[in-house]
């Protein structure tokens, strides 16, 4: 992966010790020796978020405080809304990769801890 790619705090696999790692620091021009980690069902649950059993798409679905957000087959999708419960914004965001979905998490003002 390149340096472009990345930003401090994302996790990602590190192909010369076998395990996933955090990354702590980024310097331009080097080519790191890690490969992104694919999202996945277990993954999502094991970070909070939860199948509906609502839509027939059965995306995952976190919610946090007054925030909304859903996965489905790679694709984040964001509602912010305000006080009294009506969305004012609203995003969608291609991620496949975790580095990708705490990227579109950072853009959404969520700050969330992930476990891998």
């Amino acid at each position: 992966m390149k340096a472009n790619e990345l930003m401090i705090g994302d996790w990602v696999f590190d192909e010369q010790m076998g395990i996933p790692v955090p990354v702590c620091s980024i310097r331009e021009g080097i080519e790191y020796p890690c490969r992104p980690i694919p999202i996945t069902p277990e993954f999502l649950e094991k970070n909070g978020f939860v199948l509906s059993k609502k839509s027939s798409r059965k995306p995952y679905q976190l919610r946090d405080n007054s925030n909304y957000v859903s996965v489905i087959k790679g694709r984040l999708n964001a509602r912010y809304y305000e006080k009294f419960g009506k969305p004012i914004n609203a995003m969608q965001i291609d991620c496949n990769y975790v580095h990708e979905l705490q990227h579109a998490l950072r853009l959404c003002g969520i700050d969330k801890e992930i476990n891998v």
